[in-house]
Protein backbone atom coordinates (compact mmCIF):
# COMPACT_ATOMS: atom_id res chain seq x y z
CA UNK A 1 0.00 0.00 0.00
CA UNK A 2 1.21 3.31 -0.59
CA UNK A 3 2.82 4.52 2.42
CA UNK A 4 1.09 8.45 2.04
CA UNK A 5 -2.26 6.67 2.19
CA UNK A 6 -3.71 5.67 6.26
CA UNK A 7 -6.31 3.11 6.33
CA UNK A 8 -9.13 4.52 8.53
CA UNK A 9 -9.90 1.53 10.48
CA UNK A 10 -13.15 2.10 12.36
CA UNK A 11 -15.21 -0.43 14.51
CA UNK A 12 -17.77 -0.22 16.37
CA UNK A 13 -16.31 -2.12 19.90
CA UNK A 14 -13.11 -2.85 21.10
CA UNK A 15 -12.70 -6.21 20.48
CA UNK A 16 -13.35 -5.87 17.02
CA UNK A 17 -11.15 -2.79 16.16
CA UNK A 18 -8.53 -4.87 18.20
CA UNK A 19 -8.35 -7.67 16.23
CA UNK A 20 -8.45 -5.59 12.67
CA UNK A 21 -5.54 -3.13 14.23
CA UNK A 22 -3.69 -6.54 14.43
CA UNK A 23 -4.49 -7.17 10.85
CA UNK A 24 -3.35 -4.53 9.15
CA UNK A 25 -0.12 -3.86 7.21
CA UNK A 26 1.56 -0.23 6.35
CA UNK A 27 -0.01 2.94 7.32
CA UNK A 28 -3.14 3.39 9.30
CA UNK A 29 -5.55 5.36 11.32
CA UNK A 30 -7.08 3.63 14.58
CA UNK A 31 -10.56 5.40 15.20
CA UNK A 32 -10.61 4.52 18.82
CA UNK A 33 -13.71 6.98 19.49
CA UNK A 34 -16.01 4.56 17.59
CA UNK A 35 -15.31 1.74 19.73
CA UNK A 36 -15.69 3.83 22.87
CA UNK A 37 -12.69 2.58 24.60
CA UNK A 38 -12.89 3.67 28.10
CA UNK A 39 -9.12 3.18 29.94
CA UNK A 40 -5.42 2.84 29.49
CA UNK A 41 -5.29 -0.76 29.32
CA UNK A 42 -6.97 -0.66 25.69
CA UNK A 43 -4.35 1.86 24.78
CA UNK A 44 -1.65 -0.24 25.65
CA UNK A 45 -3.18 -2.91 23.59
CA UNK A 46 -3.72 -0.80 20.26
CA UNK A 47 0.02 0.40 20.67
CA UNK A 48 1.30 -3.34 20.51
CA UNK A 49 -0.64 -4.21 17.77
CA UNK A 50 0.14 -1.53 15.57
CA UNK A 51 3.85 -1.55 16.46
CA UNK A 52 4.63 -2.79 13.10
CA UNK A 53 2.57 -0.46 11.47
CA UNK A 54 3.19 3.87 10.83
CA UNK A 55 -0.40 4.73 12.90
CA UNK A 56 -2.02 7.44 14.02
CA UNK A 57 -4.08 6.92 17.12
CA UNK A 58 -7.39 9.17 17.03
CA UNK A 59 -9.82 9.80 19.66
CA UNK A 60 -12.38 12.85 18.31
CA UNK A 61 -15.59 14.04 19.86
CA UNK A 62 -19.14 14.02 18.06
CA UNK A 63 -18.16 18.16 17.66
CA UNK A 64 -15.10 17.57 15.87
CA UNK A 65 -16.20 14.23 13.44
CA UNK A 66 -15.78 11.83 15.77
CA UNK A 67 -18.15 9.34 18.16
CA UNK A 68 -16.69 9.34 21.42
CA UNK A 69 -19.62 9.76 24.11
CA UNK A 70 -17.00 10.22 27.86
CA UNK A 71 -16.09 12.83 29.54
CA UNK A 72 -13.81 15.67 27.91
CA UNK A 73 -11.47 15.14 31.29
CA UNK A 74 -11.23 11.38 30.37
CA UNK A 75 -10.61 12.04 26.82
CA UNK A 76 -8.07 14.17 27.28
CA UNK A 77 -6.21 12.63 30.13
CA UNK A 78 -6.06 9.62 27.63
CA UNK A 79 -4.99 11.41 24.59
CA UNK A 80 -2.41 12.73 26.81
CA UNK A 81 -1.37 8.33 27.36
CA UNK A 82 -0.98 7.58 23.93
CA UNK A 83 0.96 9.91 23.20
CA UNK A 84 3.76 8.20 25.13
CA UNK A 85 3.01 4.88 23.53
CA UNK A 86 4.22 3.05 20.58
CA UNK A 87 2.10 4.79 17.86
CA UNK A 88 3.67 7.15 15.21
CA UNK A 89 1.40 9.52 15.20
CA UNK A 90 -1.35 10.72 17.94
CA UNK A 91 -4.37 13.29 16.41
CA UNK A 92 -5.34 15.76 19.31
CA UNK A 93 -7.85 18.82 18.28
CA UNK A 94 -6.66 22.15 18.33
CA UNK A 95 -9.09 23.31 20.99
CA UNK A 96 -7.90 20.21 23.27
CA UNK A 97 -4.46 21.21 22.69
CA UNK A 98 -5.34 24.33 24.69
CA UNK A 99 -6.44 21.85 27.70
CA UNK A 100 -2.80 19.72 27.48
CA UNK A 101 0.73 20.46 27.89
CA UNK A 102 3.05 18.24 25.63
CA UNK A 103 6.74 17.25 26.04
CA UNK A 104 8.91 17.77 23.76
CA UNK A 105 8.88 14.11 22.78
CA UNK A 106 5.43 13.96 22.69
CA UNK A 107 5.29 17.07 20.30
CA UNK A 108 7.31 14.45 17.94
CA UNK A 109 4.31 12.40 17.75
CA UNK A 110 1.96 15.16 17.59
CA UNK A 111 -0.83 15.70 14.87
CA UNK A 112 -2.34 18.95 15.54
CA UNK A 113 -5.80 19.50 14.12
CA UNK A 114 -8.62 21.79 12.80
CA UNK A 115 -11.90 20.95 11.38
CA UNK A 116 -14.58 22.55 10.07
CA UNK A 117 -17.64 20.86 8.64
CA UNK A 118 -19.39 23.67 6.94
CA UNK A 119 -16.95 25.91 5.61
CA UNK A 120 -13.52 26.65 4.56
CA UNK A 121 -12.20 29.52 6.63
CA UNK A 122 -11.32 32.65 4.48
CA UNK A 123 -6.79 32.81 3.69
CA UNK A 124 -6.49 35.06 6.83
CA UNK A 125 -8.25 32.91 9.22
CA UNK A 126 -6.72 29.71 7.65
CA UNK A 127 -3.54 31.67 8.40
CA UNK A 128 -4.37 32.55 12.07
CA UNK A 129 -5.45 29.17 12.95
CA UNK A 130 -2.05 27.92 11.18
CA UNK A 131 0.25 30.73 13.17
CA UNK A 132 -1.66 29.36 16.78
CA UNK A 133 -1.05 25.70 15.55
CA UNK A 134 2.59 26.01 15.32
CA UNK A 135 3.20 27.93 18.01
CA UNK A 136 2.93 24.29 19.92
CA UNK A 137 5.69 22.99 17.73
CA UNK A 138 3.73 19.82 16.55
CA UNK A 139 5.01 17.34 14.09
CA UNK A 140 2.66 17.97 11.56
CA UNK A 141 -0.54 20.15 11.09
CA UNK A 142 -3.91 18.90 9.96
CA UNK A 143 -6.55 21.27 8.06
CA UNK A 144 -9.47 19.70 7.21
CA UNK A 145 -12.12 21.93 5.81
CA UNK A 146 -15.66 22.03 3.56
CA UNK A 147 -15.44 23.33 0.28
CA UNK A 148 -18.59 25.02 -1.11
CA UNK A 149 -17.43 25.85 -4.45
CA UNK A 150 -14.07 26.59 -6.80
CA UNK A 151 -13.03 29.44 -4.73
CA UNK A 152 -13.26 27.39 -1.66
CA UNK A 153 -10.87 24.33 -3.32
CA UNK A 154 -8.65 27.64 -4.74
CA UNK A 155 -7.80 28.82 -1.28
CA UNK A 156 -6.69 25.77 0.58
CA UNK A 157 -4.84 24.73 -2.42
CA UNK A 158 -2.78 28.32 -1.57
CA UNK A 159 -2.84 27.47 1.87
CA UNK A 160 -1.19 23.97 1.42
CA UNK A 161 1.65 24.96 -1.23
CA UNK A 162 2.34 27.82 0.66
CA UNK A 163 2.49 26.28 4.05
CA UNK A 164 4.60 23.41 1.73
CA UNK A 165 7.41 26.20 0.81
CA UNK A 166 7.80 27.09 4.65
CA UNK A 167 9.13 23.56 5.40
CA UNK A 168 6.33 22.34 7.62
CA UNK A 169 4.65 19.14 7.60
CA UNK A 170 1.16 19.86 6.60
CA UNK A 171 -2.18 17.49 5.65
CA UNK A 172 -4.75 19.08 4.05
CA UNK A 173 -8.55 17.40 3.46
CA UNK A 174 -11.13 19.07 1.90
CA UNK A 175 -14.38 17.56 2.04
CA UNK A 176 -17.41 17.77 0.04
CA UNK A 177 -18.19 15.40 -3.53
CA UNK A 178 -17.16 18.53 -5.21
CA UNK A 179 -13.57 18.74 -3.65
CA UNK A 180 -12.94 15.03 -4.22
CA UNK A 181 -10.59 14.83 -6.69
CA UNK A 182 -8.45 16.62 -3.68
CA UNK A 183 -8.00 13.41 -1.73
CA UNK A 184 -5.85 12.53 -4.72
CA UNK A 185 -4.69 15.51 -5.87
CA UNK A 186 -2.71 17.16 -2.16
CA UNK A 187 -0.91 14.34 -1.70
CA UNK A 188 0.97 14.82 -4.76
CA UNK A 189 1.42 18.78 -3.86
CA UNK A 190 2.58 17.28 -0.70
CA UNK A 191 0.16 16.96 1.98
CA UNK A 192 1.41 14.94 4.77
CA UNK A 193 -1.21 11.98 4.11
CA UNK A 194 -4.04 10.66 2.42
CA UNK A 195 -7.26 9.14 4.77
CA UNK A 196 -9.33 6.38 2.66
CA UNK A 197 -11.54 3.87 5.10
CA UNK A 198 -11.41 0.09 4.94
CA UNK A 199 -14.92 0.07 4.44
CA UNK A 200 -17.30 2.89 4.69
CA UNK A 201 -16.75 6.36 4.12
CA UNK A 202 -16.15 8.52 7.05
CA UNK A 203 -16.40 11.83 5.45
CA UNK A 204 -17.81 13.22 2.21
CA UNK A 205 -15.84 12.52 -0.83
CA UNK A 206 -13.62 9.96 0.58
CA UNK A 207 -12.66 7.26 -1.76
CA UNK A 208 -11.35 3.56 -0.63
CA UNK A 209 -8.10 2.33 0.02
CA UNK A 210 -8.46 0.29 -2.86
CA UNK A 211 -9.65 2.91 -5.20
CA UNK A 212 -6.98 5.28 -4.05
CA UNK A 213 -4.39 2.90 -4.97
CA UNK A 214 -5.82 1.92 -8.12
CA UNK A 215 -5.96 5.62 -9.07
CA UNK A 216 -2.29 6.59 -8.34
CA UNK A 217 -1.35 3.55 -10.08
CA UNK A 218 -2.95 4.04 -13.17
CA UNK A 219 -0.89 7.19 -13.08
CA UNK A 220 2.34 5.00 -11.96
CA UNK A 221 2.89 7.20 -9.22
CA UNK A 222 4.55 6.50 -6.14
CA UNK A 223 3.90 8.50 -2.76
Amino acid sequence: MTRKIYKVIRRTNFKTLLSEVKKQKGSIEIRADYAQISDCAQINALAAAAKKNKSIFTLRTKAEGGAFKGSEQKRLLMLSYALRQNFSYVDVELAAAKKMSFTAGEKKKLILSYHNFKKTPSPDELNKIKKEMLAFAPAVIKIAVFAKNTEDILTVTCFLIDTIKEGRQIIVTVMGEKAAFTRVFFPLLGSFAAYAPSGKATAPGQFTVKNLEKIYNSMKVKL
